[in-house]
């Protein structure tokens, strides 16, 4: 007997869906309109805190340590290109208002903050807001965007880095973003590329 797969919808556009991948529990489907890669079914508010409250507790934050030298090469060089682009467009990064959602143990936030900006930082694992305060006391809060549980202000720049990837509704994640930028602010995505060359000879191996 034949299972017959349910017309799965992607999330981005509402176009269909088809079966890619699987990995451990999880099922993927690319869109056939967008490409954008998802699982299926959708994991609720539950389990997305309690995979993350596990993963800092077996090894997230030892592993960013024990990596921490080659992570700060890609924070300079994120920071150096925040702040091309915020000249481009006739910003500055001294003296710029810059929040980081998903900001975790903060070390993005301090070389920012080391080059002038009035940096804040938004974070929901307990545990790394605690660590990123140790660092900038006062600045980074456990809280959702979508909540008024950070200042109420507009921001130069929002940073987005490995976040957009974890969310449910991507777009109205964007759109929040926009919200509390001032006219002309920067976005800046950091998010894995599912169509890269390297996603694609990798398939289900792909880290």
């Amino acid at each position: 007997m034949r299972t017959m797969e349910l017309k799965k919808t992607c999330v981005s556009c509402s176009s269909e869906q088809y079966f890619t991948f699987q990995k451990d529990e999880f099922r993927y489907y690319r869109c056939r309109s967008c490409g954008l890669l998802s699982t299926y079914p959708l994991p609720d508010a539950a389990m997305i805190t309690s995979h993350y409250a596990r993963a800092f507790r077996e090894g997230n934050y030892q592993l960013g340590q024990e990596y921490m030298r080659d992570y700060l090469c890609v924070y300079r060089d994120m920071a150096t290109r925040l702040e091309r682009t915020m000249r481009r467009y006739g910003l500055h990064l001294r003296g710029a208002a810059v929040l980081d959602i998903g900001c975790f143990t903060g070390e993005f936030l301090e070389l920012l903050k080391a080059q002038g900006a009035n940096v804040y930082g938004l974070e929901l694992q307990d545990e790394a807001v605690k660590i990123a305060n140790t660092r900038l006391p006062g600045r980074v809060f456990k809280a959702d965007v979508f909540s008024n549980d950070f200042p109420a202000m507009k921001f130069d720049a929002v940073v987005m880095s490995g976040v957009i990837e974890h969310v449910v509704d991507p777009a109205k994640l964007l759109k929040r973003a926009a919200e509390i930028m001032r006219p002309g602010g920067v976005l800046m995505l950091q998010t894995p590329n599912s169509a890269s060359l390297l996603s694609r000879v990798l398939g289900k191996h792909w880290p």
